[in-house]
């Protein structure tokens, strides 16, 4: 995640969209007051600044005790665990947490911006990258089928991660308001899209861009690069559709 007070924008990272390689590309025009939160794995040319820091937590408190009504738990305990511990922003913190801890001018004049992707492709891409690190430090299997399996029954407890939404990549509740379903951010960018979108977006914020990130972070795990309509068969598609239907029905994502 990054705010860059500099060029006045908020971007909320989500996962397997070449999020790391934006973040990457922006470390380089980004300013010593502006914030970017680490990632999980450090990476040469990515430098983390300002994300530690008290904030007012009753704003987020209030908001939280409405997710009573959805959720078995509101995750009180977690927002008052990282303001004692002063963790005000981390990697895969949502635009709703963003806005409760950040002051509503920040929000309310900076673009906001994310990135999603077609969650057929986007789960492949997670896939060979769970599968890696699961079978280097388990020594097993991953099998597509049972990551999908997992996957799924993750979705039954979206509340109970830090980014109050379901592990990687399920983004959906990254960029909208968990509530109410409605959008968040200014834009949500399409993976497919990245460079023209960014061509459109860049210089509206008067970054400079070539046109190209030129950056291609973590794409090591992914070795088998067949379109994901040779490698899903139908149980697994339905299975993907089902997992991603609010994505698929906001972005109109097709099986083509």
């Amino acid at each position: 995640m990054i705010i860059s007070h500099q060029y006045k924008f908020i971007f909320i990272k989500t996962s397997k969209v070449a999020g790391t390689s934006l973040e990457l590309f922006l470390n380089n025009y980004c300013a010593s007051n502006d914030i970017l939160t680490p990632f999980w794995h450090p990476e040469t040319g990515h430098t983390p600044r300002n994300y530690r820091g008290f904030f007012n937590p009753f704003r987020e408190l209030t908001y939280r005790r409405k997710f009573a009504r959805i959720a078995s738990r509101t995750g009180t305990s977690r927002t008052i665990g990282d303001f004692i511990c002063r963790r005000k922003f981390f990697e895969p913190i949502p635009a709703w947490q963003v806005k409760s801890r950040v002051e509503p001018r920040i929000w309310d004049t900076y673009y906001k911006f994310a990135v999603e992707r077609n969650p057929w492709d986007k789960i492949l891409s997670r896939y060979y990258q769970s599968k890696q690190i699961y079978e280097e430090k388990y020594g097993g299997i991953l099998s597509l089928d049972g990551f999908l399996e997992y996957f799924e029954k993750q979705l039954l407890m979206p509340w109970t991660t830090p980014a109050w939404g379901s592990p990687a990549p399920y983004n959906y509740p990254r960029y909208v308001d968990p509530l109410t379903d409605q959008v968040i951010v200014d834009r949500i960018i399409r993976y497919e899209n990245l460079n023209d979108e960014l061509s459109e977006i860049f210089p509206m914020l008067d970054i400079p861009f070539s046109g190209s990130l030129d950056l291609h972070a973590k794409s090591s795990y992914r070795t088998e690069r067949k379109p994901y309509r040779e490698v899903l068969n139908n149980r697994q598609r339905s299975l993907i559709e089902k997992i991603f239907t609010k994505e698929i029905n906001l972005l109109g994502y097709l099986w083509e």
